[in-house]
């Protein structure tokens, strides 16, 4: 529903009202709960949520927002797809008790991964524009650290 909608105001020129519903769109996505979906359904959702995501950052460019902005709503959408991949593969207790330096990592990773980036504070004297990247930076970091921890999580036995 919410994407019609964008799609009939970006369609009437109306850009940043099309944005604003993309956005709320994006950020309602993690409470849907996909676990008991069958397989098939889950993977369509997660794609149309991908495609929302991909939707959103590029309107947000036509309503003039920064390229950082369009980043933000991209990394959150790779973010929520991730995080709903690792839910739906993993029971994380066995993990906790077996490998428990593992488990704080990975647990580590998806508080950050899933946090937004909307809470950005720039105490460090840095340009705006650096905060921004410093930003993109870390969680492009945080996310290439989840998937080499993953494929370590995946090697290990049981």
């Amino acid at each position: 529903a919410a994407r019609q909608a964008a799609f009939l105001l970006y369609s009437a020129g109306k850009f940043r009202e099309s944005i604003s519903i993309l956005e709320d769109a994006v950020n309602l996505i993690p409470s849907v709960d996909l676990r008991f979906l069958k397989r098939d359904d889950q993977q369509h959702m997660l794609s149309e949520i991908s495609g929302l995501a991909s939707i959103a950052a590029s309107v947000a460019l036509q309503a003039g927002r920064e390229a950082f902005d369009s980043l933000k709503i991209l990394e959150l959408g790779r973010g929520i797809i991730m995080g709903f991949l690792i839910d739906s593969r993993s029971d994380v207790s066995d993990l906790k008790t077996d490998h428990p330096l593992t488990f704080d990592r990975f647990h580590r990773l998806r508080v950050g991964i899933d946090s937004s980036t909307d809470g950005i504070n720039n105490t460090s004297g840095e340009t705006p524009n650096k905060c921004q990247n410093s930003v993109i930076s870390r969680r492009w970091d945080a996310v290439n650290e989840m998937e080499e921890t993953l494929r370590y999580i995946r090697s290990l036995p049981g």
